[in-house]
């Protein structure tokens, strides 16, 4: 679901059966908005993907829109912020 290039809180309340202000709550409470959710789920994804492989058989472009970024720079970035590492393919 993260995965979707347009997520949105109300999409997430939708497939999740929670109501979109639950989400909020809940995301207030710990300090995170939706977009820091997503990108530490975008991530993780992505983590679990090299981990398995992904990238032996296919290329960097391939797992950025899998995980549901439009352009690597866009995954860098957002690698970059919740690991606070930059991307080395070599780290993975």
């Amino acid at each position: 679901m993260f995965c979707e290039s347009k997520i949105s809180i109300d999409r997430l309340a939708q497939v999740t059966n929670i109501e979109a202000i639950t989400w909020r709550n809940y995301l207030n409470d710990e300090g995170l908005s939706f977009s820091d959710l997503k990108k530490k789920v975008r991530v993780n994804y992505a983590l679990r993907l090299i981990e398995d492989g992904f990238l032996e058989k296919y290329t960097i472009d391939s797992l950025t829109e899998t995980i549901g970024y439009s352009s690597r720079t866009s995954f860098y970035s957002a690698y970059k912020e919740v690991t606070g590492t930059n991307w080395s393919r070599t780290n993975n």
